[in-house]
């Protein structure tokens, strides 16, 4: 890339985040799953927001120019969400990116940010915010649910290895076993 082809504001990272998320396999056209500049409920715009099946709000992906601070765009798109949550909307996962660089945090399962390769593909993404899980192992506890989200939002962000850690009694074989079903039936694993 030459030097005059480097993003240099905020609308060449959209444009670079738009491309990503089209080649990741979303419609930008759908607007019943993504939208962009939506606003908040105190009316402020959103970058990027992302809807489930039922059309709620699940999650905000913030752009910014390259040469900003991520971290910081993560505690703008943490703002937003606080304001949905003032009207009974609850957004678990927020992103920010420049465009080349993507940063990933899970509000409800309180992780520490998390850089990404790519945005999750739709199926990828609504499988981290609605695991079918419940459909294979209906009798994990909520904190087990969310290990399990953890996991497959890691693998299909592409970490290889990762690390749970659960006290005594807490379920992680049965944790461990939602894991390795939900992998198999999402297609990422053979055996």
């Amino acid at each position: 890339m030459t030097e005059n082809m480097k993003p240099r504001s905020e609308e060449d990272a959209k444009t670079l985040i738009d491309e990503h998320l089209r080649n990741r396999g979303w419609n930008l056209a759908d607007f019943s799953k993504i939208r962009k500049e939506y606003p908040t409920p105190a009316g402020r715009p959103v970058d990027y927001i992302f809807f489930d099946k039922n059309g709620k709000p699940i999650a905000i992906l913030e752009a910014k120019k390259p040469g900003k601070d991520l971290y910081g765009a993560l505690e703008q798109a943490k703002d937003y969400a606080k304001e949905f949550q003032d009207v009974r909307v609850d957004i678990s996962l927020i992103f920010s990116s420049d465009g080349k660089t993507f940063l990933k945090k899970n509000l409800k399962a309180r992780t520490l940010p998390e850089r990404i390769n790519q945005f999750p593909t739709p199926e990828e993404f609504y499988e981290i915010i609605h695991p079918e899980i419940e459909r294979i192992m209906i009798s994990l506890r909520p904190y087990q649910k969310v290990a399990v989200s953890q996991v497959i939002s890691s693998f299909v962000s592409g970490r290889e290895k990762m690390y749970i850690q659960m006290a005594t009694g807490t379920g992680k074989t049965a944790v461990a076993a939602a894991i390795i079903a939900k992998l198999l039936t999402m297609g990422k694993i053979k055996n």
